[in-house]
């Protein structure tokens, strides 16, 4: 879903994090694993009790560039 201000929430595993940057995959695969820098998203609620996932909020770019879309 993207929104007027070219943006999109996006579900993914939350493996890792930095100051900088979460490690997340959409598959909860580490290897493929991918930085999400905190200056260009920003982290939303968990959205399962079960797996580590969580809505991230991020240009649409960055989740194009990073096949979410």
């Amino acid at each position: 879903m993207t929104n007027e201000r070219g943006r999109t929430e996006v579900d993914l595993y939350l493996h890792t994090e930095t100051n900088a940057a979460w490690g997340v995959s959409a598959d909860g695969d580490e290897e493929q694993l991918f930085w999400l820098p905190k200056s260009q998203a920003e982290k939303g609620e968990r959205t399962s009790r079960r797996e580590p996932t969580w809505s991230f909020d991020m240009p649409v770019w960055l989740a194009e560039k990073e096949d979410l879309l």
